[in-house]
């Protein structure tokens, strides 16, 4: 499991579309999220091992304005959950 963000440039809707059209076609990503902060988007994806995180990462660096991508290797899960404790 690997997270990966995403910094654009410029920060425009058309660059927004074509990276969303291209990242739909990509199945080792299972979330894309348009974030705030440091980053513009975040992936969440699933790769067999790192010879394929790096075919992952040179696939995005064709993609015309993504300024930077930072990737983060999930080396232990800590905790999960989808229940949320309403009251």
């Amino acid at each position: 499991l690997c997270f990966v963000n995403l910094s654009l440039t410029p920060h425009s809707q058309e660059v927004k579309c074509v990276l969303e059209k291209v990242i739909n076609t990509m199945p080792q990503v299972l979330e894309y999220y348009n974030i705030t902060g440091r980053s513009d988007m975040l992936l969440t994806l699933v790769v067999e091992n790192h010879r394929e995180l790096n075919a992952f990462i040179k696939k995005l660096e064709t993609i015309s304005g993504i300024d930077r991508i930072e990737t983060s290797v999930v080396l232990n899960k800590v905790k999960t959950t989808t229940e949320l404790a309403l009251e």
